[in-house]
């Protein structure tokens, strides 16, 4: 117990009254599959659906979350800011996957965050020239219609429906 002892006195003490402390719209959550079953997750989700947060995708865990949202965070530090109106997480993901040259250019400084990302987004490794690049993880986020990819960590060339807007994956 006594190892576990500066985790939890930090948890318990440091982290969790700050928390609670917070106004829900600036507490920092992330709806995933862990969620179901959660008596707030039809709620959560549709929160994440709406605003076009990263949890609306299918199956992004927390880390896989917190590697795109600093992927975006570089990517909108390394332009100019949108005069009209920020965009949501799913729509600059959207244009950030479409932009080869600017996911290049994270990828010279976080080498490691956009090979994360792209695995994450089941994007190639490599991207030909004048090719146009989509990630179905994305898309289906983004337009509510499901998308064929592959199946993730698998060598094989399986198809996984994505079903975003139904909070989950179906193979």
């Amino acid at each position: 117990m006594s190892l576990l002892a500066p985790a939890l006195d930090a948890l318990l003490f440091r982290d969790l009254p700050k928390v609670i402390a917070l106004p829900l719209d600036r507490v920092k959550w992330h709806y995933n599959p862990l969620c179901r079953g959660c008596r707030y997750e039809p709620e959560c989700r549709t929160r994440a659906q709406d605003h076009g947060e990263l949890g609306s995708m299918p199956n992004i865990l927390i880390d896989d979350a917190k590697a795109l949202k600093d992927l975006l965070r570089d990517a909108r530090r390394a332009s100019p800011p949108n005069q009209n109106k920020q965009l949501t997480d799913i729509e600059d993901l959207h244009r950030l996957v479409a932009n080869h040259s600017k996911l290049d250019g994270i990828a010279k400084s976080s080498p490691t965050l956009v090979k994360k990302a792209k695995q994450v987004l089941q994007l190639p490794k490599k991207f030909r020239p004048h090719t146009s690049v989509v990630s179905p993880i994305v898309e289906a986020a983004r337009t509510k219609e499901i998308q064929a990819s592959r199946a993730p960590n698998s060598e094989v060339s399986q198809v996984v429906l994505t079903l975003s807007f139904l909070g989950y994956s179906q193979a």
